[in-house]
């Protein structure tokens, strides 16, 4: 929206707000195009893309210090230096953002998995998530959602089997129709989705502990297929 069209926001004091009479002096909010919350930024459009920048900023450093220092460190100290210094910013607050148009960081993921890897290493296995055992980006966020919303799967779908049976907990969630761009990023929708990718055994799981351990396990054991 243009600035001048704007509507002004005030933030009215509670004197303000009882007394009509009195003249308001109140401060009024400016309106910025970016704001960075909890260390997530939120921007006007919510397109994520300048949060998606600050990601990406943040990779190409760590890469820069992997490439200087990795013929000093041994595989299992790059590994520590991957979780520690690149996973932590791509899984931090990735619920939120990570229906984002997320190929910049992707390539970014793979181009640092790429150099931590010996040409050895790649010669014996081309598939660098599969040789660092490293989720894809696409797949921590789903990992992510269903740790989060395991145990409310529905978000208003239903089950494609309404009856009761011992076994009802794990029949498929019914997707809900596409309403428009904006709904198909929610979890709403996303969620059955997910849901529905699990096998039977995962659907029944009873702690926060054995979901977050058992869906990345199943995550990682892809890897391998």
């Amino acid at each position: 929206m243009r600035a001048d069209l704007r509507p002004a926001l005030i933030l009215h004091t509670t004197e303000c707000m009882h007394k009509l009479n009195v003249g308001c002096a109140c401060e009024h909010l400016s309106v910025v195009s970016t704001l960075k919350y909890l260390g997530v930024t939120l921007d006007d459009e919510f397109n994520w893309m300048p949060q998606i920048k600050n990601v990406c900023n943040k990779m190409r450093s760590v890469i820069k210090e992997i490439k200087l220092t990795k013929s000093k460190l041994t595989p299992a100290a790059l590994r520590i230096v991957y979780f520690s210094l690149a996973h932590s910013h791509l899984i931090y607050g990735l619920p939120a953002w990570g229906t984002a148009n997320l190929t910049p960081l992707k390539t970014l993921q793979d181009k640092l998995l790429i150099t931590m890897s010996s040409k050895t290493q790649l010669k014996k296995e081309p598939n660098v998530h599969k040789l660092w055992n490293v989720l894809k980006l696409d797949d921590l966020y789903e990992l992510t959602v269903l740790t989060l919303k395991y145990f409310d799967p529905n978000q208003g779908a239903k089950r494609e089997h309404s009856h009761f049976t011992r076994t009802a907990i794990t029949n498929p969630l019914t997707m809900p129709l596409s309403q428009n761009k904006y709904h198909e990023r929610t979890w709403d929708y996303i969620m059955p989705r997910l849901w529905n990718k699990l096998p039977p055994e995962l659907k029944i799981l009873k702690s926060v502990t054995s979901v977050k351990e058992k869906i990345k396990d199943f995550y990682h054991s892809q890897l391998n297929s």
